[in-house]
């Protein structure tokens, strides 16, 4: 029985975004919300949009820059390097690279994000941070671009993982973003020739400890959080990328530092917001793991 009502509850949320996302992105500036720190606070300091590493805190924004420092640190990323950091958001983690003392400071700084608003958000943010610092502007090139995470064969626009671009990357982020994309094995398979030869990806990610059922196979695609065919197991992810020719894979499983505190933090928040954390529980229940997933371009590539 409280199966069936776990089941009727979820159609009606389903419904309920469905009505309210049909044909909008899913993500907007609803988050600047859970930013706030303090109850009166009017404009939250940081705009961070993730569901957070929770081992040490029970904040938001700092559960986001936690579960980002995680997934930069696992990059390895190089002093004087080339990043490009897939779906940043409103730019918060653009703004880590530029400033955390534990990062080293990359030569080239590459953002896609897909949303019209967060482009320019974080392109003013990233504007008024190096004005504010002279030594900074020259020590780090940015380079935003406003496109989809995959590069599409018939865009005009300027994609940093199109074929004809210049640039190679030291290092590709993608922060909690790759479920969504359309799709990651595309993303995956475009990033590989991007990247220098030793070049590292790493990715912050949701795949499943075994196949989804057929209910929440049909049920994610409808509200937009993950197209069937990112709905994965590890072992297929990895061997995905063997398959593109990755090497050095590791894939770390965080959840129990993910999920349970997102789900306990937009429960305290009531609301729709309670329904979405009910959501990500219901997630981890039916076998979804978040994951820290790595993996290298080799060195030398065998004939």
């Amino acid at each position: 029985m409280l199966q069936i009502l776990w089941i009727l509850s979820l159609v009606l949320l389903v419904f309920v975004l469905f009505l309210t996302q049909k044909g909008k992105d899913p993500y907007g500036t609803f988050h600047l919300a859970l930013n706030k720190v303090h109850e009166d606070e009017r404009h939250p300091q940081t705009e961070w949009l993730n569901m957070g590493y929770w081992k040490n805190t029970r904040i938001f924004p700092e559960a986001c820059q936690a579960l980002a420092l995680h997934l930069v640190t696992a990059a390895a990323p190089i002093a004087g390097g080339r990043v490009l950091d897939v779906g940043h958001g409103s730019g918060d983690s653009l703004l880590l690279q530029l400033s955390h003392p534990a990062i080293p400071r990359p030569s080239l700084l590459c953002g896609i994000t897909s949303l019209s608003a967060h482009h320019i958000r974080s392109k003013q943010r990233v504007e008024d941070f190096l004005s504010s610092d002279a030594s900074m502007r020259g020590q780090t090139r940015v380079i935003l671009h406003q496109c989809d995470a995959v590069c599409s064969v018939d865009s005009n626009v300027e994609h940093p993982l199109s074929p004809s671009a210049s640039d190679e990357f030291t290092t590709i982020l993608a922060l909690d973003c790759a479920y969504h994309f359309h799709t990651r094995f595309d993303f995956l398979q475009q990033s590989y020739p991007r990247l220098a030869p030793g070049g590292r990806i790493a990715l912050a990610d949701i795949c499943f400890s075994s196949s989804p059922n057929r209910f929440l196979s049909s049920l994610l695609p409808i509200i937009r959080i993950m197209p069937r065919e990112n709905m994965i197991t590890k072992e297929q992810y990895i061997k995905d990328l063997q398959e593109i020719g990755f090497v050095d894979i590791s894939v770390e499983d965080i959840t129990d530092w993910v999920f349970p505190g997102f789900q306990s933090f937009l429960g305290k928040q009531g609301g729709a917001w309670k329904w979405f954390g009910r959501m990500v529980g219901w997630l981890e229940r039916w076998k979804g793991r978040f994951v820290i997933v790595t993996a290298a371009r080799p060195v030398y590539l065998l004939e």
